[in-house]
């Protein structure tokens, strides 16, 4: 059975015209395709005889029924347009806010059937209700997603590809876990490097529920942090880690994005403690009197590949140096190794005497004295 669609103005004005409120406060952050849909969906407010579905917007606007129920979920979360669902979890109804008016809520102003096949509807109905309040409200959760649900999202490449890498990180996800992604993926649109920072850092804190997953998605967003590096400013900038290096090189600005991918580097893929970090960073302003983010990232990788794990193992290894650097003592008749002198006068061959030797000597001395 076909599925009716209902696309309604929330006033009594019906228009084309394009608000310049729309093109000032929204337009230039949209996807361009998503702009599309949205101009044509006034479009179609202004002819009842255009078909209002999937399919036909696909066709229309040359893009894919995925772009369109992205463009259509992206719009209202913008609070320019609202879905509503039925039972069967398709859409019903599609309200166009008039910017800058009130939005009228009758259902009956303009409805199409979609006649051409009810699949046309499936892939929406598969996605669930939409939340419509905006990101950070109190009423935002997850939705429970439906393993076809899921499924449906898994048809997205970036969606599949970042549960592969989520699940080398923390093994098959269940459920509420493929909810948490689904939602942070889908409900907050977030970008996918920057929801692998969002893993990465959870898992860094030791931290990967699925409700505190959730609710660090929220807190990025009501701080608009939307890229990877507001995010690592946000999350390294007050890390013990963070600390350690700031008040051993007697840092008194904000750390800069080159300096927290280091101590980024430092802490998870090295798997340094703020302890040993700090001990790096008092060395590197010893050896260069400067702060070198370069220099200390050389001593905590040497401590990495020696298994450093806390200071006990620094000390022993400075013991191990320490004594690599002492001239062994000849014995008997092995020659210890030769050093030279910057001093002038000691720019010759030297050689250092056992008994034996001064024996021989002695011996030979006693013996020219006879002749």
């Amino acid at each position: 059975m076909t599925k009716r669609i209902k696309l309604q103005l929330g006033s009594e004005s019906i228009s084309t015209v394009i608000s310049n409120i729309f093109i000032d406060k929204y337009m230039a952050e949209a996807n361009g395709s998503y702009v599309k849909v949205y101009i044509y969906l006034l479009r179609c407010l202004s002819d009842p005889s255009m078909d209002v579905s999937v399919s036909g917007f696909s066709e229309k606007l040359d893009e894919t029924e995925k772009d369109i129920i992205r463009a259509l979920k992206y719009w209202e979360k913008k609070k320019l347009l609202s879905i509503t669902w039925d039972c069967d979890g398709q859409i019903s109804n599609l309200t166009i806010t008039q910017l800058g008016g009130m939005t009228d809520t009758r259902d009956n102003v303009h409805e199409t059937v979609d006649e051409d096949s009810a699949d046309d509807m499936d892939m929406i109905g598969e996605i669930g209700p939409a939340v419509s309040e905006l990101p950070g409200k109190p009423a935002l959760k997850a939705p429970n997603y439906t393993p076809s649900q899921i499924a449906n999202l898994k048809e997205y490449d970036d969606f599949d590809n970042l549960i592969d890498y989520v699940e080398n990180r923390l093994g098959v996800l269940n459920q509420a876990k493929l909810n948490s992604l689904a939602f942070v993926y889908e409900i907050l649109d977030m970008n996918t490097d920057l929801i692998k920072y969002l893993y990465d850092y959870c898992i860094f804190k030791g931290k990967t529920g699925s409700k505190y997953i959730e609710s660090v998605a929220i807190a990025w967003q009501n701080k608009e942090i939307d890229t990877v590096e507001k995010a690592r400013q946000e999350t390294f900038s007050r890390t013990k880690e963070c600390l350690a290096v700031k008040n051993s090189f007697g840092l008194a600005r904000a750390l800069g994005g080159v300096e927290l991918e280091f101590i980024s580097k430092w802490r998870q893929e090295y798997g340094m403690s703020p302890e040993l970090i700090k001990e790096a960073c008092d060395r590197t302003l010893i050896q260069v009197n400067k702060p070198d983010f370069k220099y200390a990232d050389r001593i905590l990788k040497d401590w990495m590949n020696n298994n450093v794990t806390g200071l006990e193992d620094v000390a022993r290894l400075d013991e191990v140096h320490r004594n690599k650097a002492v001239r062994p003592r000849s014995t008997g008749n092995v020659q210890p190794v030769r050093t030279t002198s910057s001093d002038k006068f000691s720019q010759f061959p030297q050689r250092d005497y056992s008994k034996t030797d001064y024996d021989e000597l002695e011996r030979k001395k006693i013996a020219n004295n006879k002749n």
